[in-house]
């Protein structure tokens, strides 16, 4: 599959650009290595994937004369996409030449592949190795072992989904405080979604929760710009830093996808697991002016994103935000890389809980938005990086990480594909028997 080939194909449109600053030095770093080039081309294979959803996509790595050193795939006959890289040996006009099957999506598509990064393979190798070797990508990620077997092992040995499920709650070892008995906000809860249609700009007040948390967490309510936002200090003032940074600082969020009609049983249960679980920052849902599901603004750009949750990742430029001018609330406008602390293990047992909830409750999801990653087995829960490139917004032609910030959900995502691996395997059994 050499790239004159392509080039004449009449099925496929094409685009070149220069390559992409993280997959150029990898392409570098991996000159003459095997191994190294094949995951490299691996992860930019899945990376394209993430941003043209359900595409075939192949990979060709070429020397500078065109020469293919390594391929995913060996024709382009069954692909709709190809992603060709030239590598020049000064290390000046490495090329990326994109192609598209001709057809109603391949505008979008090769907008959405520009200049496609991914972080290299180091970052990415766990969650492609996970497809074909996945006992070994398991036992190198951070939540270690259990015991005289690895996790890798017990996993695939597991045939009952009971059984995995239990066996990642341990895992991750975070536990949820149930304090709503049916999983969702009562209808006489200051915070719930009848408050708001009762009274939309009524003061909430302040509802202050602590449980097996190591510190007492305050809560709030905003009604501001269509949408209904409960959040903490610290989240307003991490809204505020991202502004003031002209929003390029990385600005990762959990969207859930619900009917419009099903928005306010979706924040019910969404906001009580917020403060069931300590959750900092915020979580969002639209609202219409009037106190109904706003079907009449909402439009199909952001299908999908009808609930926000925000995921607080540290800045440098974010050191010492605020701290001195209201010296009573330091501690909670602080957002130093401590705040990290909602990590992985936090995120995974948050989603697969509202995941949970959200079936149980009847919401009804409206698919993945455009432009999300969506998440391995879940239905509702969809991932993106809206952090602006080019000064604006990202269009979700431009995919789910535009600007190719480091994804601080690797390890969930990858603990929710073994899940979803072991569903499938669990499912498969069922039916034969």
């Amino acid at each position: 599959m050499d790239r004159g080939t392509l080039l004449d194909n009449d099925l496929f449109e094409y685009r070149t650009c220069g390559c992409a600053i993280g997959i150029t030095r990898e392409l570098r770093n991996t000159r003459g290595d095997s191994e190294g080039t094949r995951l490299l081309a691996i992860a930019i294979k899945r990376a394209a994937e993430a941003r043209c959803h359900d595409a075939r996509v192949a990979v060709v790595l070429s020397d500078a004369s065109g020469k293919p050193t390594y391929s995913t795939a060996d024709t382009a006959d069954d692909m709709d996409v190809v992603l060709f890289y030239t590598l020049d040996p000064l290390d000046i006009d490495t090329k990326q030449t994109t192609f598209v099957r001709c057809g109603e999506n391949v505008t979008t598509a090769l907008g959405a592949l520009y200049k496609l990064d991914v972080a290299g393979p180091s970052e990415v190798e766990a969650i492609s190795t996970a497809d074909e070797h996945p006992s070994e990508a398991v036992s190198g990620l951070p939540f270690g072992n259990n015991g005289s077997a690895t996790i890798s092992q017990l996993l695939l040995e597991t045939s009952d989904l009971n059984e995995v499920n239990a066996l990642l709650c341990n895992l991750v070892g975070f536990q949820i405080d149930c304090e709503c008995s049916t999983g969702a906000l009562p209808v006489e809860h200051a915070f719930s979604w009848q408050s708001f249609i009762d009274d939309q700009k009524g003061d909430k007040g302040v509802v202050s929760t602590r449980g097996n948390w190591y510190k007492t967490m305050e809560y709030h309510v905003l009604h501001t710009g269509g949408f209904v936002r409960l959040c903490t200090h610290r989240g307003r003032s991490y809204w505020n830093a991202q502004n003031e940074s002209g929003h390029v600082t990385p600005d990762w969020k959990l969207h859930f996808s619900t009917h419009l009609d099903d928005v306010g049983k979706a924040w019910d249960i969404l906001a009580a697991l917020f403060m069931e679980m300590k959750a900092e920052i915020g979580l969002k849902a639209v609202l219409h002016k009037k106190g109904t599901e706003q079907g009449d603004r909402w439009s199909e750009v952001q299908r999908g994103r009808e609930l926000t949750v925000y995921i607080f990742v540290f800045n440098v430029t974010y050191r010492d935000y605020l701290q001195g001018l209201f010296p009573e609330m330091d501690h909670q406008l602080y957002l130093g890389p401590e705040m990290e602390v909602y990590g992985p293990p936090f995120w995974y047992s948050f989603i697969l809980e509202a995941e949970r909830r959200l079936a149980s409750g009847g919401v009804r999801s409206e698919g993945v938005a455009d432009g999300d990653l969506g998440l391995p087995g879940c239905t509702y829960a969809s991932l993106r990086n809206e952090a602006f490139v080019d000064g604006i917004y990202p269009p979700n032609n431009r995919g789910w990480n535009a600007v190719n910030h480091h994804n601080p959900f690797l390890e969930v995502i990858f603990f929710l594909r073994m899940r979803e691996v072991a569903l499938l395997r669990s499912t498969a059994q069922s039916s034969q028997s």
